[in-house]
């Protein structure tokens, strides 16, 4: 199995562009912003309350200089890995063979980059496959197995819903055991086919974003109640994307770190519309995994 850590001396370069953050609207001083996945009956009911402004961003592409860039320092981190993606590509389609196949090969990646020897226990508990739709406006849903690009900024957990997703898919006594140790919620994103340059991945940071930024914003759904961190605007936050992203290049990024010590516990991160994408460029396809970690 191949894994390496992307490297090389030139140096970065900037992309100019917008990226869409939660409004400063006054009204989240006294309300939490939510979404609701909840049907509801009364026409008059909010789905949710968010607004989401564009801003613009300037965002680094990290090609020349891959290896500056950790889990542990900046929440995210570039690896090369080995696959081969014409062979796979259909059945990565397919949510039983992925489940079956897939995921032990995204678990022996991840146990390669932290550490055999560091490793308890590793448990990937969903994955999506997304699919750009450019009929659809921006942020819409999509359809089932083939989700759009989530333009806004966004970290998929917050300080108490990781643990509220450890204790949703492990059971205890283990969950509360696992959990004396450190955990974290780790997503691996990958293309599907290469390169990507229609709306790719950029990814925050966490170093550069004040803990007190993040703004709790709740998910509720009909079998599950989470809690995401949105942001509002900050020209301070420093981000980066992969130009041409391959099929061998999968991002790792934090959602969750219980270390309060580590200074990249949350990594915020989105699509964005690429201004320099030919024009005509395939729709981006990728998958992206969720999972638990556990360190001894």
């Amino acid at each position: 199995m191949e894994i390496q850590i992307q490297q090389s001396t030139r140096k970065t370069s900037d992309l100019h562009t917008k990226i869409w953050y939660l409004s400063k609207d006054p009204k989240f001083l006294t309300e939490k912003p939510f979404y609701s996945n909840i049907p509801f009956n009364d026409p008059e009911a909010k789905q949710t309350n968010v607004e989401m402004v564009q801003s613009p961003v300037n965002i680094t592409n990290i090609r020349g200089c891959e290896n500056a860039f950790t889990l542990e320092k900046d929440g995210f981190q570039l690896v090369r890995v080995d696959t081969d993606m014409p062979k796979v590509y259909h059945q990565l389609h397919n949510p039983i063979w992925v489940q079956d196949s897939y995921y032990p090969v995204v678990q022996g990646w991840l146990t390669e980059v932290l550490g055999r020897d560091k490793v308890q226990k590793i448990y990937i508990y969903d994955h999506t496959v997304r699919h750009h739709d450019p009929s659809r406006p921006p942020g819409s849903r999509g359809t089932d197995g083939a989700l759009q690009p989530v333009p806004g900024v966004h970290v998929d957990h917050t300080v108490d819903s990781g643990p509220l997703r450890v204790q949703q898919h492990i059971p205890e006594p283990e969950a509360s055991r696992l959990m004396k140790k450190r955990f974290q919620i780790i997503n691996v994103w990958q293309p599907l086919f290469e390169p990507i340059q229609d709306w790719p991945l950029a990814l925050c940071s966490s170093s550069s974003v004040p803990q007190n930024e993040f703004v709790e914003t709740d998910l509720v759904y009909p079998h599950y109640y989470g809690e995401i961190y949105s942001l509002t605007e900050n020209p301070k936050y420093r981000w980066y994307y992969a130009k041409d992203q391959t099929t061998n290049e999968v991002w790792m990024f934090k959602n969750y770190d219980s270390d309060s010590s580590c200074p990249a516990r949350f990594t915020p991160h989105c699509s964005f519309v690429n201004p320099e994408a030919p024009l005509g460029a395939r729709p981006r396809e990728s998958i992206e995994f969720r999972v638990l970690v556990f360190f001894r």
